[in-house]
């Protein structure tokens, strides 16, 4: 069961959700809800996968943990991975490589990245401005650029930072933590991304962990006194062998499932670890790949558009990607309507913007006839954890 300030998720359409609860955005609401629904099912764990309702719950921790144990951070802990300028403070601490990064608080500062190598990158340092910067990353080509795109967010009241660019493929470290001992990890690459520039992975594949890699993460997590799960994301030049932390996600990753198909059971995982449990062990079967249909093929899209790219392969790739042993993000043949419902909604978006046709709302309602069914055959007697 669940509470939302979104009707877009797909997890309220599974055969396995007893129930959704939507919640406006006042935050006492909020807290009231959760708390009632945990005295109503006698939940015992409370888990959060979006970084800003960490954040809100996080403000309430201690009346949440007088009924509820909280499988996140606390707020000093977790923003040591929300605050990027922390992290990257923390890493150069350990000895950790990572890319030469400036933090500025003005324009007068500036002048510090004359001597940084070009193509830099712009982050915003933390998820509170990247609404306001209007961009997760923004690649700078020369200094006069980097002037007018610092110049144009001085009224957000604070600045990006400021890396220089990496190159490399994006692999994610993902590891429990528990009591300071690694209970469980996973590495995969990004295949493809979206933006294409860098951004989320839409298709992704598990591979062998990097001893070096595994042996950063852990060290970080540790500084940083992490207790739970995290994805610590490096970029890897596979012709030099050198690699660079990136950033840590302090919650479950969007990749989650390819963990997941490859035999990874990190929600499991947390909440045994979190009894005292010991978490089985996880031995590396074979590679797997996953994708996010959607995703993929926005990165097709953006990369036919792409002057330099080779569309020919890209068009070779995406298409090869629906082999029969590819895994989905979503689909699954247990549980097909999340999947099913997401692709309606997509599909509906466009047909309403292209003919008008009020397809959301009929979805909507198609949808909530399905859902007393759903909920009568997933309720099952007993504690809800």
């Amino acid at each position: 069961m669940g509470v939302t300030r979104s009707a877009k998720g797909v997890g309220k359409d599974s055969r396995y959700c007893l129930k959704v609860v939507p919640v406006s955005s006042a935050h006492t609401e909020i807290i009231e809800t959760i708390l009632a629904m945990a005295s109503q099912y006698r939940a015992s764990h409370l888990v959060a996968t979006n970084e800003d309702f960490i954040v809100l719950l996080n403000e309430h921790r201690s009346r949440l943990e007088s009924s509820l144990q909280l499988l996140f951070p606390p707020r000093e802990i977790f923003e040591l991975a929300l605050h990027k300028d922390q992290t990257i403070r923390i890493a150069e601490a350990s000895g950790i490589p990572v890319p030469r990064t400036v933090v500025i608080r003005g324009i007068d500062d500036l002048p510090k990245c004359k001597d940084l190598r070009f193509p830099l990158v712009l982050k915003p340092a933390h998820g509170d401005i990247r609404s306001a910067l209007k961009f997760r990353a923004l690649y700078i080509h020369s200094y006069q650029q980097l002037q007018y795109e610092v110049t144009k967010v001085q009224a957000v009241g604070e600045y990006p930072l400021i890396q220089e660019y990496w190159n490399g493929s994006g692999i994610g470290v993902e590891v429990l933590m528990s009591h300071d001992v690694p209970v469980m990890l996973f590495q995969h690459k990004r295949l493809h991304e979206y933006p294409i520039t860098g951004g989320a992975s839409v298709y992704c594949e598990s591979m062998p962990l990097h001893s070096r890699l595994a042996g950063y993460s852990i060290e970080l997590l540790r500084a940083m006194r992490w207790d739970g799960v995290a994805m610590v994301e490096f970029k890897f030049d596979e012709n030099t062998g050198e690699a660079a932390l990136i950033e840590v996600n302090g919650r479950f990753w969007g990749s989650l499932p390819l963990a997941l198909h490859a035999g990874a059971d990190f929600p499991y995982a947390l909440y045994a670890t979190s009894l005292g449990r010991a978490a089985s062990k996880f031995a590396f079967k074979r590679t797997v790949r996953c994708r996010t249909l959607a995703g993929d093929t926005k990165w097709l899209l953006a990369t036919l558009r792409q002057e330099k790219s080779s569309k020919l392969r890209a068009v070779a790739t995406y298409l090869a990607a629906f082999r029969p042993s590819v895994r989905y993000f979503i689909w699954a043949a247990d549980d097909p309507t999340p999947a099913v419902f997401q692709f309606l909604r997509r599909l509906g978006s466009v047909i309403s913007k292209v003919w008008r046709f009020p397809f959301p709302a009929l979805l909507k309602r198609m949808s909530q006839k399905v859902e007393p069914v759903r909920a009568q055959n997933s309720f099952r007697e007993g504690p809800l954890h």
